[in-house]
């Protein structure tokens, strides 16, 4: 892992305008999936997509009113990453992650999510290294992620309480929708989410979905309905399967929060899940899943993702095989196992 981000050192948290790099996720993900040998290679063939990152500029103070200010503030990016680092050169990650959590779930639709997922992925880094004194590379990917998140954070209408009563499944199907002409004022996810602004009733429809007994089945339900919607939209692959990675990484920070938090990053994702559905209109012709003669293992999943390289298609492989094995669907296979004839490989090996 580590020798991974040293080959992603210095990139770009975005490219071609608004794509998120997804450098360090991936590597984490392919660690994960006990790829190990594949990680520096694959960061090689990943890397000269990317630029440099900027230099921090203006210092950002503590001071509630200061940062509040820099948030979604993508030009203070390098800024971001600078403060996080100085609050992790001065506290443990427990507790920035306690201070700043909060603070930014209300914006977890960053970066179409890749702001979250980042974090989360550097967090699962850091706890799979396991030491009272964490490596300098790892806690560097932490403050990227954290900085990354606070520089496109990105709130949506409403406050989902989960007190509705309706499954997942069904609040998704009473969801108000943006028109087919609907003209997103932004570049990929994040711009079609602003169109949630306009959406009449938006933020009342969040409210149908019920609660779980528990936070892990909550993120159980939406990935599962996430999975489902991505089988129906693989002509926009790369969209849906975020409805799946989002929810699942979050899995990786719980055992850092009170219980209060994980319902609020739970609730959350759900306005996110909703927010992506509701403002991604169907095309001319809506993508009907394969049939497949037969439901893919895990295994065949994971090598499939490896060789076909594609940062989706690996990150999803692996979000996907974590969630089969806790709720035994098929489903999740499935959707592994189609994503891949929808994307690009990357050619790293």
């Amino acid at each position: 892992m580590l020798d991974g981000l040293a080959r992603l050192e210095g990139s770009g948290f975005e490219f071609y305008g608004h794509l998120s790099n997804h450098g360090p996720m991936v590597a984490d993900a392919l660690m994960a999936l006990g790829a190990e040998d594949a990680v520096v290679p694959w960061c090689d063939a990943y890397r000269p997509r990317l630029g440099d990152a900027p230099r921090s500029g203006d210092r950002i103070g503590s001071a509630e009113a200061d940062w509040r200010a820099a948030l979604g503030r993508f030009d203070r990016v390098a800024d971001w990453t600078s403060f996080f680092s100085a609050e992790l050169s001065n506290a443990s990650v427990q507790e920035v992650v306690e201070r700043w959590w909060p603070r930014l779930t209300p914006g977890l639709a960053a970066a179409g999510t890749h702001g979250v997922i980042r974090t989360a992925h550097a967090m699962r880094s850091l706890s799979r290294a396991g030491s009272d004194r964490p490596d300098a590379l790892l806690l560097e990917e932490l403050a990227c992620g954290l900085g990354y998140w606070a520089a496109r954070y990105q709130e949506l209408p409403g406050r989902p309480g989960l007190v509705g009563a309706q499954s997942a499944q069904e609040a998704l199907a009473h969801l108000p929708r943006v028109a087919k002409d609907a003209t997103a004022p932004g570049r990929g996810i994040m711009g079609h989410l602003k169109l949630t602004w306009q959406l009449n009733g938006f933020d009342v429809a969040l409210d149908a979905l019920a609660s779980k007994p528990t936070v892990h089945e909550m993120l159980s339900e939406l990935t599962n309905v996430g999975a489902r919607a991505l089988l129906r939209r693989m002509d926009a692959a790369v969209v849906f399967a975020h409805l799946v990675t989002a929810p699942s990484a979050l899995r990786f920070v719980l055992p850092y929060l009170p219980l209060d938090q994980q319902w609020r990053t739970v609730a959350s994702v759900w306005q996110v899940v909703a927010g992506i559905v509701s403002s991604f209109p169907d095309g001319p012709q809506v993508a009907s899943p394969r049939e497949p003669m037969q439901i893919p293992t895990a295994e065949e999943v994971i090598d499939a993702a490896v060789g076909h390289g594609d940062e989706h298609v690996i990150k999803f492989a692996e979000a996907a095989a974590r969630e089969y094995a806790l709720t035994s669907d098929p489903v999740y296979l499935h959707a592994a196992g189609e994503i891949p004839h929808h994307l690009r490989p990357l050619r790293w090996a």
